[in-house]
């Protein structure tokens, strides 16, 4: 039997294009974290994702926990 487990997105990029984010798009850290974990869905949070994949991250969906 093969339970239907959700999943959950996430963009992984290194702590430099974590740094560089930062200073292009004039952002926190915090809110750079919450938009690659895909907590926040603002334009903000788009824009970042959008570079962060562009830039090289890599998209991957994990098992949701709890």
């Amino acid at each position: 039997k093969i339970l239907n487990m959700d999943k959950t997105k996430v963009i992984i990029v290194s702590h430099g294009l974590k740094k560089e984010i930062m200073s292009v798009l004039n952002t926190s850290y915090p809110s750079i974290r919450s938009a690659l974990l895909f907590q926040t869905n603002t334009v903000k949070a788009k824009i970042i994702r959008q570079y962060a994949l562009e830039k090289g991250g890599k998209l991957v969906e994990l098992p949701k926990v709890g």
